[in-house]
């Protein structure tokens, strides 16, 4: 099978390497210093957790996959550490977009699930028209009560992931997040915060 071309562009920083994956374009940044290490090798985008990422190699002829996250960050994948794109967009493989912690908090850290029909992860509506919360945390499920409107169950959840993920939060989406919570008023949010107080007690 013929290997599709990597075509980079080293005229801004960072940097920019355009791979197609079914003749789809896609454009991967990274720090116009790692360029010599990074272009000695042939790259190409894997799907993993719901989300492409960049790799080079094959599992066979006793070669690995090696993500250029790992390559960047000079990281050795291990049982219980891994890199972290900080963004949510793992085609930022520029050093300060990646970090590296520990797995189980970059599981809490995925971006929404592709059949997402709200548009924010975490959040869904019912049949019945009223939105309902899902978090997990270590392998355990909250339950709450649902919230007539969109807006009120993103605030909630926004709440529950700045409480418990604080810094390993996916910040990919808080623009939109930003959005939807600027719509309700001072009572609303007094509201939801008190019923996501009395969860904590």
């Amino acid at each position: 099978m013929k290997e599709n071309p990597n075509i980079y562009d080293l005229s801004t920083n960072p940097a920019r390497l355009e791979l197609y994956c079914n003749q789809e374009k896609y454009i991967v940044h990274f720090d116009i210093e790692d360029y010599d290490r990074i272009s000695k090798y042939h790259w190409r985008l894997s799907k993993k957790r719901n989300k492409y990422c960049v790799c080079t190699g094959q599992y066979k002829n006793g070669n690995k996959i090696q993500y250029m996250s790992n390559m960047v960050m000079n990281f050795i994948p291990d049982q219980k550490n891994e890199v972290d794109h900080i963004d949510g967009n793992s085609l930022n493989n520029c050093k300060g977009n990646l970090r590296i912690i520990k797995r189980i908090d970059n599981i809490h850290n995925v971006q929404k699930r592709t059949d997402n029909t709200s548009g924010f992860r975490g959040v869904s509506m019912r049949k019945d028209g009223c939105y309902v919360v899902d978090f997990y945390l270590n392998k355990d499920r909250f339950y709450f009560k649902t919230f007539p409107s969109l807006e009120e169950a993103v605030y909630f959840r926004y709440l529950m992931e700045d409480y418990y993920l604080k810094e390993y939060r996916n910040t990919s989406n808080d623009e939109r997040i930003k959005q939807a919570i600027s719509s309700l008023s001072i009572k609303q949010k007094y509201e939801i915060r008190r019923y996501w107080e009395s969860k904590l007690r």
